[in-house]
């Protein structure tokens, strides 16, 4: 008796770019609720999209871009972190505009990517 190999679901950018969307959320949920097993779910879940993007499309990285005008600025704030060395220009401007709604997860985070940059201590991952 042969056995069928079940193929997984192809995976297309968009709905790779919605697991992006739905982990830097997650991240920013657990980090809100001071939830460290949710926040670095959320962690895992985008940096895996990430790997998956990256490994599909011969635009890398650059597949992040549309996420900039993303209307959560969780959302934003993570994918600035990952295209800052490659459009410092069109990422900059988006997180002086997170890091301005002082108190949310957002903004700290956008706050230590564009300082972690400044000083040279980020690694673009």
């Amino acid at each position: 008796m042969s056995q069928k190999t079940i193929q997984p679901e192809l995976e297309t950018e968009q709905s790779l770019l919605e697991e992006f969307r739905k982990g830097a959320i997650l991240k920013h949920l657990g980090h809100l609720l001071e939830n460290e097993e949710i926040e670095l779910a959320g962690f895992d879940q985008y940096k895996e999209a990430l790997r998956k993007l990256e490994a599909k499309s011969p635009a890398g990285r650059d597949v992040l871009l549309p996420l900039l005008r993303d209307p959560d600025s969780g959302v934003r704030s993570v994918a600035c972190a990952h295209l800052i060395k490659r459009h410092t220009d069109l990422v900059m401007p988006i997180l002086d505009e997170i890091i301005g709604e002082w108190g949310t997860p957002a903004a700290g985070s956008a706050r230590n990517t564009k300082e972690a940059f400044q000083f040279h201590l980020h690694d673009g991952d």
